[in-house]
């Protein structure tokens, strides 16, 4: 219902006798572009890599799992088009893929190894892991008591009631980072009875990286064709910190800042007896 329809008092709600009902109206929509490339190096000569990229836009009116009513963020249920903006799952820019180093020494490769030689060098196997993709695209809220007057916060799905957007100013923070990820001077709380004009997943989130290592060594156990493989794993090996996305609620304690973070490196140490 547009802001000029809410008036002081009256309710939103079409039937406000009743508290609620339930039902799925399927009249959203969504569409999907991509631009992508792929590089694979098939193993030779102990080296073998896989590359993808892709560069893409999403965009729908909802986000959802398809089998439930709700969605992630919505204001206003009488105009699914006030709703269509970027989508939960756009990814503008995405790399990922892995790079394998069999060094050529030792047994059955191509620099051949016997003895205590081949025990210390032979064998070795480096792998690295890696991705890196833009951050995820998130909604302003207002972080305050609805005062929207359109009783849809009864519904417990989705309803968020959105702040207002100063298109004067940047929603970008000047020097982005943890104390204010976006420019909350760029957005207030409406006026009571009214709704926001911010749009649905307008800022986004930090980006994510994560490099993963690993390294192995095979040794063949003498008069089987068995071998056992030990292994050092390093996940996150860079320890670069993932952040979490920001507090986006707008009139409220913290807006833009970020208290958290995903990843931290890890080690592991394994073995395998293959046969």
């Amino acid at each position: 219902m547009p802001a000029s329809e809410l008036s002081q008092g009256a309710s939103a709600e079409p039937y406000p006798q009743y508290k609620s009902i339930y039902g799925a109206v399927f009249d959203g929509s969504s569409n999907y572009n991509a631009f992508q490339v792929r590089v694979n190096k098939r193993m030779s000569h102990g080296i073998a890599f896989l590359l993808n990229y892709a560069w893409s836009k999403t965009m729908d009116t909802g986000t959802s799992n398809g089998h439930y009513e709700s969605i992630d963020v919505w204001q206003n249920a009488f105009d699914p088009s006030a709703n269509y903006g970027l989508s939960q799952l756009d990814v503008p820019h995405t790399l990922n893929g892995y790079a394998t180093w069999e060094l050529p020494f030792g047994k059955g490769r191509d620099i051949a190894l016997n003895g205590i030689a081949d025990e210390v060098l032979g064998g070795w196997r480096i792998t690295g892991v890696f991705q890196a993709h833009s951050g995820i695209a998130f909604t302003p809220v207002v972080g305050t008591a609805d005062q929207s007057n359109s009783q849809a916060a009864q519904c417990y799905c989705g309803f968020q009631w959105l702040p207002n957007v100063d298109t004067t100013v940047s929603t970008k923070a000047s020097n982005p980072g943890i104390n204010g990820w976006f420019n909350t001077a760029a957005f207030s709380v409406p006026a009571n009875n009214t709704f926001g004009n911010a749009r649905r997943n307008m800022l986004r989130g930090p980006d994510w990286r994560d490099v993963d290592f690993s390294l192995g060594k095979t040794f063949w156990i003498p008069d089987t064709r068995l071998h056992m493989e030990i292994r050092a794993d390093a996940f996150d090996a860079l320890n670069n910190p993932n952040f979490s996305q920001p507090s986006a609620g707008i009139g409220s304690g913290g807006a833009g800042t970020i208290t958290s973070s995903n990843t931290s490196r890890q080690l592991q140490l394994g073995a395998r007896i293959t046969f």
